[in-house]
C-alpha cells in the first residue's frame, strides 16, 4: 500500500514538473515571440512614423503624397500586425504590451482612415490653386474640402488620444517610443483641427456673403507694447466674395483717443491696466499682451472715429512684412533711393528711419513715408506677385512668432481662431505658464536696443502647491549719438510733456504672467526688495513692475512664487521685439 502510494506521489510530482516545463517553455516561446516581433514592429513603426513625416512634407510643398502615403499604410499596417495575433492579445493585460499595441494600432488608423483624406484634398488647398486672380481667393474649394478635412481632423485626435490613453510603460526606450510617437500625432492633430477650421470659416471671412472689413494695425517693435509695439501705421482692406483689396491707409498720426471707453473692459483688465485708458488711446491700447483684447479695442476705436464697423483686425509687425517682402519680391517708393527688401526692411521700419529723418521737424514726413512703406509691401502681396506657397510659408512663419495676430469680430469665427498661432491670446490651458511683456514706459524708440531674458525655475511636482523662481533680466544697450526722435522722452505715468534725453537712458513696463492660482512670496530688483503690483488675467496671475533703465547696467527682477502644481509642459508665450529674448524654462512634467 505503502508502495503504491508512494508511486502515485512520484507520478503526481513528475508530472507536475512536467506541466511546469511545458508551461515555462511556452511562457519562454510566448516571451521570445513577443520579444521577436515587438523588434521588428519598432523598426517597421519608425519607417511608418518617417512615411508619415514624408507625406506633411509633400503636402506643405505642393508635391504628390501619394507614394509616401502608400508607404506610410504599407509600414504602419504591418506593425500592427506584428502585434496584433493571439499571443499578443493572450498577453495584452500587461501594461508593456498593451503600450506597444496601441501604439502601432494607432499610429496605423493614421495612416489608413486619417492621410488618405488629407491626400485626397490637398491638391485643392494648395495656395496656388486657391489663388484664382491676383488678389482673389477661391471659396468653392474650401467648401468642397471641409467635410473630408474634418474626418481627417477627428480620425487624427483619435489616434492621438489613443496613445495619450496607453500606460506610460515600464521600460525606458518603451516610455521613449511612447512619448515621440504621442508628440507627433498631438503635432498633426492640431495642424489637421487648424486647417479644418479654416476651411470652415474663410469663406465668411473672405466675404462670401457681402463685403467684410478688416483693419490692419501695423506695430514698431522699437516702441515696445505687449502685443509687438505701438501701432504707428494702418491699413483698412476689405473682402468681397473672396477678393481683397487696401481701400485707405496712413499712420498714427491721424488716430484721434476718443473721450470715452469705446469698449467694456473685464474688471481684471481694467485694476492692470485702466490707469492708462486703454479703452479711449490708441498709444496704450495694447499695454496687454492678449491680442483679443488689443484688436477689440482697436476696432472700437476705429469705428469711434470713423463710422465703419470693423469685421476683424490683423496685427502685424516689421519682421511680418519683412516674412511677406521675402516672398513677393522687393519694392521701391518714389523719393526714396532703395530698394526694401525681406532682409533690411525691419531694421529701416525699427531704426533706419528715424537717421533718415533726423530732426524733429520732419516727423510727420516720416510717418507719412513709413506708411506708405506699409501699404507697399501689401499691395506687393495682393498685385500677384511671388509664389503663393512661398507666400503661404512666410505668413505661417510670422504667425508661429507672433509677428503676425488675428481677431474676428464674430464669436463663432474667433472660436475657430482661438488656439491657433494666429489667436495672440494668453492661453487658458490650466498648465504651468509664464511670460514676460515689456511696454515702453517713455514712448521713446529705445526698446529696439533693448536685450531681455526670463528665466523660470522649479524642481517639484508633491503635494498641491510648489515655489517657483522666476528671473527676468533687461539692458539697456543703447549706443550714444541715436538720432533726438529716438532718445524722446514722455513718461506714460508722468504726462506726455516730451523732452530729449541727452543720455539714452529708458524706462519700461514690465508683466510677468504666472500660472492660474500663484500668489508672490518676495520680489527684488537687483537683490533689494520691490514692490510689484499683482493682478489677475485670463485667468494667470500677473505681476508688474517699472524699471529704469540706464545704458549698459543690467537691471534683474527676482520673483518667488507659490503655485498650484498644474499638469502637463510649462507654457510660455514670446513678444515679439527686435531682438530676441534668451528663455530658460527649467520644471518637471507633472502627472
Amino acid at each position: 500500500m505503502r508502495r503504491r502510494t508512494k508511486r502515485r506521489i512520484r507520478r503526481r510530482l513528475l508530472l507536475g514538473v512536467e506541466f511546469a516545463i511545458i508551461a515555462f517553455v511556452v511562457v519562454l516561446f510566448a516571451a521570445t515571440w513577443i520579444l521577436v516581433h515587438a523588434l521588428i514592429a519598432t523598426g517597421r513603426l519608425s519607417e511608418a512614423r518617417d512615411d508619415i513625416s514624408r507625406v506633411r512634407q509633400d503636402l506643405v510643398a505642393g508635391r504628390s503624397a501619394a507614394f509616401d502615403l502608400a508607404q506610410a499604410q504599407r509600414d504602419s499596417r504591418a506593425a500592427s500586425h506584428d502585434t496584433h495575433d493571439f499571443i499578443w492579445s493572450a498577453a495584452s493585460w500587461l501594461p508593456p504590451v498593451e503600450t506597444v499595441r496601441g501604439i502601432t494600432a494607432a499610429v496605423n488608423t493614421l495612416a489608413q482612415q486619417a492621410l488618405p483624406d488629407v491626400v485626397k484634398v490637398g491638391p485643392s488647398l494648395q495656395p496656388k490653386e486657391l489663388r484664382v486672380a491676383r488678389n482673389r481667393l477661391a471659396l468653392a474649394p474650401l467648401h468642397r474640402a471641409l467635410p473630408t478635412l474634418e474626418h481627417a481632423a477627428a480620425a487624427t485626435a483619435k489616434a492621438r488620444d489613443q496613445v495619450a490613453n496607453l500606460p506610460n510603460g515600464w521600460i525606458g526606450p518603451l516610455t521613449d517610443a511612447r512619448n515621440q510617437v504621442l508628440g507627433q500625432l498631438t503635432s498633426l492633430a492640431g495642424q489637421a483641427d487648424i486647417v479644418a477650421r479654416f476651411a470652415r470659416v474663410a469663406p465668411a471671412m473672405l466675404g462670401e456673403h457681402g463685403l467684410r472689413r478688416y483693419f490692419v494695425g501695423v506695430q514698431n517693435n522699437a516702441e515696445a507694447r505687449a502685443t509687438g509695439g505701438l501701432v504707428a501705421a494702418y491699413a483698412i482692406v476689405t473682402a468681397d466674395h473672396g477678393t481683397i483689396r487696401v481701400v485707405q491707409r496712413g499712420n498714427d498720426s491721424a488716430l484721434a483717443p476718443s473721450p470715452t471707453p469705446v469698449v467694456t473692459l473685464p474688471a481684471e483688465y481694467r485694476q492692470i491696466y485702466g490707469n492708462y485708458l486703454p479703452a479711449q488711446q490708441w498709444i496704450t491700447s495694447n499695454l496687454s499682451p492678449n491680442f483679443p483684447a488689443a484688436a477689440s479695442i482697436w476696432a472700437g476705436l476705429w469705428q469711434a472715429e470713423s463710422g465703419q464697423h470693423i469685421d476683424g483686425v490683423f496685427g502685424v509687425d516689421p519682421y511680418g512684412l519683412a516674412d511677406v517682402l521675402a516672398a513677393v519680391g522687393p519694392v521701391q517708393l518714389s523719393g526714396y533711393q532703395g530698394t526694401f527688401t525681406g532682409s533690411n526692411l525691419a531694421s529701416y521700419v525699427e531704426s533706419g528711419q528715424y537717421v533718415a529723418f533726423r530732426s524733429i521737424g520732419s516727423q510727420q514726413l516720416r510717418k507719412r513715408f513709413i506708411s506708405s512703406v506699409a501699404g507697399a509691401v501689401l499691395d506687393k502681396m495682393l498685385s500677384g506677385s511671388g509664389d503663393p506657397h512661398r507666400i503661404a510659408a512666410e505668413l505661417g512663419h510670422a504667425a508661429g512668432l507672433g509677428d503676425l495676430e488675428l481677431w474676428a469680430a464674430r464669436p463663432q469665427e474667433e472660436r475657430a481662431i482661438t488656439g491657433t498661432p494666429l489667436a495672440g491670446e494668453i492661453p487658458s490651458l490650466r498648465t504651468p505658464f509664464v511670460s514676460l511683456s515689456i511696454d515702453s514706459g517713455t514712448g521713446s524708440k529705445l526698446d529696439y536696443y533693448l536685450d531681455r531674458s526670463l528665466s523660470y525655475h522649479a524642481n517639484s511636482c508633491s503635494g498641491s502647491t510648489r515655489v517657483a523662481t522666476i528671473t527676468v533680466t533687461l539692458t539697456n544697450a543703447a549706443p550714444r549719438g541715436l538720432p533726438p526722435y529716438v532718445r524722446l522722452r514722455g513718461d506714460l505715468n508722468g504726462g506726455r510733456s516730451l523732452v530729449v534725453e541727452s543720455v539714452p537712458r529708458n524706462a519700461d513696463l514690465v508683466w510677468v504672467h504666472a500660472s492660474t492660482g500663484s500668489a508672490l512670496l518676495s520680489a527684488t530688483l537687483d537683490g533689494k526688495p520691490v514692490v510689484v503690483s499683482a493682478g489677475i488675467e485670463a485667468g494667470k496671475a500677473v505681476f508688474g513692475a517699472r524699471i529704469n533703465l540706464d545704458p549698459g547696467v543690467p537691471r534683474t527682477l527676482l520673483l518667488k512664487v507659490q503655485e498650484p502644481v498644474l499638469p502637463g509642459p510649462v507654457l510660455t508665450k514670446v513678444q515679439p521685439m527686435a531682438r530676441p529674448q534668451n528663455t530658460d524654462v527649467s520644471a518637471p512634467v507633472c502627472a
